[in-house]
């Protein structure tokens, strides 16, 4: 019996270099985006890239300063993958929503139901941003990876994160 392996989506904010490692790593050659999203160049994602079965990263949504931006980088960087929603504000990624019409059997009726697309964001932002950023991504329920420093006062930061039900997890290299 085979087990449909866990889709883990991950929100990419801001389309600059840090965002661009984490996708293509230190050869600068674009990689595999369905299984292994992310950069051996960061230590916290050479452990998601082993050799896992029941779990598959995606890239789910790219925020940037425009829509056009963050198509670019979609096109150059995440391999032109369709399937990655562009967004011009990062507001937008950490509300990203899928809409599947259903059809009810009963009746006339027809509903929607939404569900969230985005599972977690990275925070690709400069770092005098972080804290607004991981902020704003944590209120929206949604799990935050940073690098650098988020606050001088990680105890606030993870008081939030538990207050939501998320994790939080700053890495400084």
């Amino acid at each position: 019996m085979t087990i449909e392996p866990l889709v883990f989506r991950w929100g990419i904010i801001s389309t600059g270099q840090i965002a661009t490692a984490l996708i293509v790593g230190p050869s600068g050659r674009s990689k595999d985006v369905g299984r292994r999203v992310l950069s051996p160049a960061i230590s916290l994602f050479a452990i998601i890239r082993r050799d896992v079965h029941d779990v598959v990263y995606k890239i789910a949504a790219v925020g940037s300063i425009s829509v056009a931006s963050a198509e670019k980088f979609i096109a150059t960087v995440a391999g032109g993958d369709k399937a990655i929603k562009a967004y011009g504000t990062y507001e937008e990624v950490y509300t990203d929503k899928v809409c599947q019409l259903l059809s009810f059997v009963v009746g006339d009726d027809s509903g929607k139901i939404a569900f969230q697309d985005v599972d977690a964001i990275y925070i690709g932002t400069p770092h005098t941003c972080h804290y607004i950023n991981a902020l704003d991504a944590i209120k929206a329920k949604k799990h935050v990876v940073c690098e650098k420093p988020v606050t001088c006062n990680l105890l606030e930061l993870k008081e939030v994160a538990k207050e939501n039900g998320v994790f939080s997890l700053c890495v400084s290299r």
